[in-house]
């Protein structure tokens, strides 16, 4: 692709460096360079890339022998890492999108393309349900002894980290931070085993693959209580939930398939799905995006289910 003119997309570019700064903007200001080092290295035909990209550069390619692939470029950082980890964990894993070769130090995925690769959100709810409830039963490993995956103890210090964001212009309700906090590590502390979970297994994360009706992509990696991987998908798709005309009642269905097919208690997904809900405000207030307001307003009607 050495005489192609390589599009980047606007969102890419404004959440790269909103988030990674000058180390995003010079890996941004790269990134054709490294597109023509990369295809040349791996001997990749690289197509156009995804829409609606976000901190990543996603491409459809083919190998040298007409396999097709996808190619993830990114800044080199944590959840890149963890990704690649996670994905050699689960090598072999029916349920989950393969890792073919790259070079995750350097911020490079080469990964198993999925076709047709149609979301999970375009199926009923009741079926996306199911479908996710049975991946979640297939990708629970235990981590090994070597594992850097960082823990759900981890990810709760973003509680602590809005905390410590209070002032003049601080706008996060004390309260429910306070109870969603001591939720969430209480939770964490009492579970009876702890796993690796893929970490954001909602609706835009499962895709139609052709060797088995569904796969899950794009996995966070990490490891924690079993039921802390209903979460994300009780949250999303969020727009949709919050435009209801009554949010619990779908939450309440989704809680009581995932009970059932997983064997977790009703009210302990309830309370991991009300404490994720306002981490996830905690996210988006510290990355200053609006949608937190709406993750706090998704989990006051956890407390109405």
């Amino acid at each position: 692709m050495s005489g192609d003119t390589v599009f980047i997309p606007p969102k890419l570019a404004r959440t790269v460096t909103g988030e990674f700064g000058e180390r995003g903007a010079a890996w941004l200001a790269r990134l054709p360079e490294q597109l023509r080092e990369v295809s040349e290295h791996f001997r990749l035909r690289v197509g156009k890339p995804y829409q609606d990209l976000s901190y990543n550069y996603v491409a459809r390619a083919e190998t040298e022998d007409g396999t097709p692939v996808v190619l993830k470029l990114g800044v080199p950082h944590r959840e890149l890492l963890t990704e690649a980890e996670t994905l050699t964990l689960y090598e072999g894993a029916q349920a989950l999108v393969s890792l073919l070769g790259g070079a995750p130090d350097e911020g490079v995925l080469i990964l198993e393309r999925l076709e047709p690769g149609t979301p999970l959100r375009e199926v009923d709810d009741e079926e996306a349900t199911e479908v996710v409830a049975s991946l979640m039963r297939e990708l629970r490993r235990l981590p090994t002894e070597d594992s850097t995956l960082p823990t759900v103890a981890d990810w709760g210090r973003g509680f602590a980290r809005v905390r410590a964001l209070k002032g003049s212009a601080h706008e996060f309700p004390a309260e429910i931070l306070d109870e969603a906090e001591s939720a969430f590590f209480e939770l964490d502390e009492s579970c009876d085993e702890r796993v690796v979970l893929h970490g954001d297994l909602h609706h835009w994360n499962v895709c139609a693959a052709a060797r088995r009706p569904w796969l899950a992509i794009d996995p966070k990696g990490v490891v924690g209580d079993p039921a802390y991987e209903v979460g994300a998908f009780l949250r999303n798709p969020l727009p949709e939930i919050l435009a209801a005309s009554r949010p619990e009642r779908i939450i309440r269905r989704r809680v009581e398939v995932f009970s059932a097919r997983l064997g977790f208690p009703a009210e302990r997904l309830l309370r991991w799905g009300f404490a994720q809900a306002v981490l996830s405000a905690c996210w988006g207030f510290e990355g200053r995006d609006e949608g937190w307001r709406d993750a706090l307003r998704l989990a006051e009607s956890f407390r109405s289910v």
